[in-house]
Formats: structure tokens, sequence, C-alpha cells
């Protein structure tokens, strides 16, 4: 192949009596002298021999080396104010709208000092820049500038070009034959890394029991190709051509290349996500870990950031195995990914973990060894697992309460046990009603739905009880069964904390899904805190009205401990029962009950409320900036100052003045901190609120949650389950990588991703 030697190399430059030689190689005895030759072009130009057209062919085919490397203080000249030489400014022209033109055709000659053009001195131009070379330097700019407007270097340089076309070149039919094969080969990989996309981004198996076309158990993979095929002429054709022509063929069907395809795919995500964390500078983390069907832990790693349109994000990076539950390993694991991915552990603003001792310990937990590397990452408990813990504390503080759940599960469980009796549910069941639900064991709040289901049917469910109660042909224990549960349902007391809790725990599960959402943050979550704390104490005066209701569901009247002999309680002989207050059973449930279970999870949730309000506080006076006055707002951005001084300067105060001016006069005076970020970022105020654009993305990318970790936990049970258990780690976070985060996948553009793929199949290189 014809390459240019670096002129630095003596030994492989070409005589100046005959530049473009060609030497033939040594042919042994019997061998046939049909062999390629080998030529060798030098790149300076005062060497290029001007009539040989292999050079010419050569220079259209791969291109001017125009020597802009070479050392170029020594072409230096002395002229009456200063010495000057030769600059790689001249190898590009700026136009009058400012626009940078190159000049392709301009080459530096290393032995002579000069600058030549390459078009004219190949296709008889005129002038120093065509013969003799040129090295006014004081001038040069205006002569190049007069050189490439004449009208001879214009008919040189359009016929250097079409001597690069292809009907131009002496390999003329080679070249369009192999870009036939070239277009035919990516039209074919098109195809397939349209299935890929799909299938990863949608969490499914590849293969299949074999890996035959037209066999009914080849897998998604090859299913797809061949459902394309059936509508598209070209892939079927390929089909039929390479489909079953087995190894040792390309074909670019196997399922080897699906995998190289996978993991092309997984990288540039990763890279497009690790790139935007870079621009964000600020971000927060989360782990959390599980074990998968293979009985390993696995650890996930999230992260999030605001990128440069205001949009926070929360990205899954990958699952680490094996790490352990200590804290010390944790921490060293997460500092060991940051710095594998080169991101800064000092930009990190905040970090959310769940509510164990490993964890959130506040002296050898993990957020106190992140903290104490770097004491601006705010440990924020995970807001969702706190609700979780809020109503788990107030159950346990009541014994009806929890007699009241055992109740409902055991319902479930009885109907459920076989289907017969869930037959016998249904047929009691009217049009709208719900069937019984079971108990979540891992989210508290969403227990709402078994409640609010209870709460629909209790008619039906007891009809149901009483059929199975009264059927001779059910077994004995069976129907003492049945009968039992009837009793324990058919109580005021029971209808009412069906009415309450049913209630309550539909107010839980709607925050807690707003809490699940990635665009959650802190500020957000001390209003649903708040709403919630708000809805508690508004009902403890509302006990009449879940009586009422429930007394409505049930046709019940009276509680259960009216019919109940009243306990006499013996007293020493100098103490009367005078002034003793003697409580209705109403009262008794009301106050050891209803008020109990209230008051706990009131005391509970303003517990874990205070864990987010010291942040929100910080940061929660640009949420009322515009009505604020002049000295609040001086006050809280000085001391947002001092707690970051390393991010913010000291002028944010008068960003925040100006700020709380421009918003009234535009009349925005009520909008929260996501919707502030996004005036900045729309409107182009960043360059004259720096701090303030600053200080929103740090607020911003805290992270309030982890509940991105416990939904990379659903995809894993997805991609790992028992038919790929031994699926390997790499080829695991490839295809969590692209499940997890399947916007980006469908965004990559087919001829990068096939560009990539030919770069890792390539076999030879172009010297």
């Amino acid at each position: 192949m014809a390459t240019f030697n670096d002129p630095s190399d003596r030994s492989a430059d070409i005589t100046q009596e005959e530049p473009c030689e060609v030497v033939p190689p040594a042919v042994s005895k019997g061998q046939s002298n049909t062999k390629s030759m080998d030529i060798q072009f030098t790149s300076d130009p005062v060497d290029w021999n001007t009539h040989c057209e292999k050079l010419k062919d050569h220079i259209a085919l791969y291109g001017i080396k125009q020597n802009k490397d070479a050392d170029f203080s020594l072409s230096v000249r002395h002229y009456a104010d200063r010495a000057r030489c030769m600059s790689d400014k001249l190898f590009a022209s700026v136009h009058r709208n400012g626009e940078v033109i190159p000049r392709p055709w301009l080459v530096y000659s290393i032995k002579l000092k000069m600058i030549f053009c390459a078009a004219c001195r190949l296709y008889g131009g005129i002038g120093m820049l065509a013969n003799e070379g040129f090295n006014d330097w004081k001038n040069a700019s205006v002569r190049l500038m007069e050189h490439e407007d004449s009208k001879q270097h214009k008919d040189c340089y359009l016929q250097m070009q079409s001597r690069a076309k292809m009907h131009g070149r002496i390999d003329h039919h080679l070249i369009q034959r192999q870009n036939e094969e070239i277009k035919y080969w990516r039209e074919v990989l098109k195809r397939v890394v349209t299935v890929v996309k799909f299938l990863s981004t949608r969490g499914l198996p590849f293969r299949g029991s074999n890996e035959k076309f037209g066999s009914l158990t080849n897998g998604n993979y090859l299913m797809m190709l061949e459902a394309i095929s059936a509508h598209d002429p070209f892939l079927e054709e390929h089909i039929k051509k390479y489909g079953t022509v087995g190894s040792g063929t390309a074909s670019y069907l196997s399922k080897t290349v699906c995998y190289e395809f996978i993991d092309i795919l997984s990288s540039k995500v990763l890279d497009a996500i690790i790139k935007e964390i870079k621009e964000a500078k600020y971000y927060s983390i989360s782990v959390n870990s599980t074990p998968d069907i293979a009985h390993m832990d696995q650890l996930s790693f999230i992260i999030r950031y605001v990128n440069k349109d205001g949009v926070p994000k929360e990205r899954f990076l990958k699952f680490i195995p094996n790490v352990g539950h200590k804290s010390e390993n944790l921490c060293n694991v997460v500092l060991e990914t940051l710095k594998s991915f080169q991101i800064d552990i000092m930009d990190c603003r905040g970090q959310s973990y769940d509510n164990a001792s490993n964890m959130s310990g506040q002296y050898s937990g993990l957020q106190a060894r992140i903290k104490q590397i770097n004491p601006l990452a705010v440990f924020i408990p995970c807001a969702a697992h706190s609700l979780n813990l809020v109503g788990t504390c107030a159950v346990d503080c009541c014994r009806d309460a929890v007699s009241f759940f055992r109740i409902v599960q055991q319902l479930y469980n009885f109907f459920s046990g076989t289907p017969a009796r869930w037959e016998v549910l249904v047929s009691h069941m009217q049009s709208g009603a719900t069937v019984l639900k079971s108990l979540s064991t891992t989210r508290w709040s969403a227990r709402s739905d078994a409640c609010l289901s209870l709460r629909k049917s209790w008619k039906e469910i007891i009809g149901a009880l009483d059929e199975i109660a009264d059927d001779s042909l059910q077994k004995s224990d069976v129907r003492a069964e049945a009968h039992g549960i009837r009793l324990s349902l058919q109580t005021l007391e029971t209808a009412i904390l069906t009415v309450f809790w049913s209630y309550i725990l539909e107010r839980f599960n709607a925050t807690s899904r707003r809490l699940q959402s990635t665009d959650i943050e802190v500020s957000s979550v001390v209003r649903l805190y708040g709403g919630l704390l708000t809805l508690l104490q508004e009902t403890r005066d509302g006990y009449d009205r879940f009586e009422k209701e429930a007394k409505d569901m049930s046709g019940l009247e009276e509680y259960k401990g009216a019919t109940e002999r009243e306990r006499k309680i013996k007293l020493p002989f100098d103490v009367s029962h005078k002034g003793q207050v003697i409580q209705t059973p109403k009262d008794k449930f009301r106050v050891n009950t209803f008020l109990v279970m209230l008051d706990r999870l009131t005391s509970e949730l303003q517990k874990r409320a205070e864990a987010y309000q010291q942040l929100s506080e910080q940061f929660s006076f640009f949420e009322k900036i515009a009505n604020l006055d002049i000295y609040t707002v001086i006050t809280y951005a000085t001391n947002l100052c001092k707690v970051y001084a390393n991010d913010l300067q000291d002028n944010l105060s008068d960003e925040c003045l100006h700020l709380s001016s421009y918003l009234k006069s535009t009349g925005m005076v009520h909008f929260t901190i996501p919707h502030l970020l996004q005036i900045i970022v729309t409107d182009s105020l960043k360059v004259i609120y720096p701090n303030i654009h600053v200080a929103l993305r740090i607020f911003l990318c805290t992270m309030a949650t982890n509940c991105s970790a416990e939904r990379s936990f659903s995809c894993l049970r997805r991609l790992k389950d028992y038919l790929r258990s031994s699926l390997t780690e790499e080829r695991l976070n490839s295809f969590a990588l692209l499940s997890t985060e399947p916007q980006l996948v469908m965004e990559l553009p087919y001829d990068d991703i096939i560009d990539e793929f030919a770069k890792r199949k390539v076999r030879s290189r172009r010297l």
C-alpha cells in the first residue's frame, strides 16, 4: 500500500532524481512477478516529480500531508522591524463573518523551509507557490489570499479534485465494488442493531434452545429477524443465502455479533451518562444491595445530577457483586467506582440510603465515612423508606391494629387457599366490586389496596363466609375457620378500623408513589410530609365520621365491649370507687386505639420530617424570594455562601436581590425551585445569575430517595432469572444499563454504532 513516510526518517526518502521510483520486490525462483509493487512517496513537495501520474493518483486517493507538525522556528527570516517565521495559522483563512476556512492545498517543505501550493505544483500552476516556494512571512497572509483568488489556482485545484472522484481513478471498478459491498453489509447490520435495541431495552432474553433459522425454539433474537424478513425482501434474501451456512462464513447474524453490539451499545450509553455527569459537576449517590437468583449479593450504584437543560436525572451505573454489608467495604467500593469513572468525590453534594445502621449510622455508617472525606455530601434518609417505617411503628404500638391486619391477611389466605373458595367469593361480588388483596411484604403503604377492597366488598365477603360456614359439603375445619373469621369481622371495632385505615393508607400510598418519582426533591418531601401531618391532625376530630361510615357499611350498632361483662377491680379497703371515671365502650376504643394510632403516626412523621427540614430551609428562600424583604434575602444568601464557600461567591446576595426585582417585574411570585431553575435555563439567565444557577443545581442534585436502586432490583430480577442464572457480571451490567436507560439507547445513531463495530472488527490498518 502506498504511504507517506515521516520526513524525519531519512532512510525512507526517495532521491530527488527519481522521487517516484518503483521498486519491484525480490522474486524467488519459480515465483510469478505479478505481485503488486510497493510505491513510496516523500511528503516534501520539493521532491515531487510533477510528471509522475502515480504520485497524482496517490495524492488524489489519500490526500496531502501538510507537515503541520514540523518545527517552523527553523524557517525564520529577519526583517527591519523584527524576525518572522512560518505560522500554522496560514493553513486556514478567516472569513469576514468569522468562519475559519481550511487550506487543504497548502503544504510546508521541511527541506527548503518554504510553503507550496500542492495543486498548482502538480497541475502546472504559476508563481512562487507552484515552483520555487514562498517564504515571505511578513506578507504571507496577503499573498496567499491573492493566490487562492486567482483563476490559475482554482483551475489546478479543480483538476486535483476531479482526479479524486471515482471515475477518474485507476481503481474505479474496485472502489465501486467495495462501496457496494460496504452498503450491503451496513444494511444488514442496521437490521441487527434494530433487533438488539428493542430486545435489550425491554429486558427480554435473546437466545433460545438452538440457533437455527426456522426453528420454533431459536429465541427472540432470531425470531425477530425472521419476523422482519417476512416483510423485508432484502433481509429475507440474506437469511436464505447466509443464514444456514454455518461457521466460517460471515453472516453477521450470530450470537457473537449480537453480544458485540450489546457491548457497544452499553459502552456508548455509559459514556453518554459519564459525560453528562462531568458536565453537570455536582451529583449525589445512592447504593443498595439485594441477592440475585444465583444467591450473589448485587450492589446497585445510582447517581443523580442536573443536566444542561436543568432537569434532574437519576441514572443507573452498574451492579457490583459480593461487596459485603460492612460500611468500610461499602465506602471503599463507592470510592473505587467513582475513581474508575473519573468522577471527583469532592463534587458529591448528597447521599441517600435506607435506614439500616451500616448505611445511615451516625458515627461509622457509610454516610459518616463519606462525610469524613467530603463534609458537603449531605446525608438524606430515603423518604419512601421513612414513610414505611412511620406506618410500621403506628401499627406495632396498638394491639387492635395488629389484630386487624392479621385478620385482613387471614381473610385473603382463606379464600385464596383453594380455587373453590375463591370461586365462592367471586360469585358474591357485584359489578364494580374489588376482590381481596394480600398485604404487601415490602411497601407498607401499599396495604391500602387490601383495606380498600375489604371496605368496598364488606357485605359480599360476609355473605361468602356464611355460605362456606353453612355448607355441609365442606370439611369441618374449613367451616369452623370461616365461622371464626366471620365473628372477627362482625364487630363494630373492626369495621371502624377498616374505614379508618382505608382512608389513611390511601393518602399514605398516594404520597409514597409521589416520593418514588425521579424528579422528587427535598423541598417537595417537606411539603408532602407536612400535608400528611395536617391530615392526621384534622383526623383527630373525625372519629364520629368514621363511626357513622362503619355502621352504614356493616349494619352494626353496638361495640363488642357493650356485650361483655364489666370487669370488677378489687381495691384496698381504704380506697373507694368514688371519683372513678367509667368509660363507655366507644370512649375506650377511641382513646385506647384510635387516638393512640394517630398520635404515634404524628410523632413518627414529625421525627422523620426533621431529617429533610434542615437542608430545605437553607434553599427554601428561593421559592419565596420575590416576597421577602431585602435583609431577609441577604441573610439567607450569606448563610448559604458560608456553607458552600468553595462553590458560591460572595455576590450571591446581590444576584438574589436582582432576581427578586426581575421576578416581580414579570409577575412571577409563586414558583418552586425546579421551576425557577427552568426559568434561568430557558431564558438564558445563567450569565446574569451564575451563583444562583450553581446553588439551584446543588440543591436539585441532592437525592431524596433511593427508589431508583429499588427499581434496578426489579430489572435484575427480570434479567437474571432461573434460565439465565449463570449470566456473567459484565454482560449483566450491559443488559441492565440498556434496560434501565431505554431512551438513551434509542437515541444512539445507527451509523455510529456500526462504525464502532467496524473499528473493532478491522484486520488491516492504513499506514
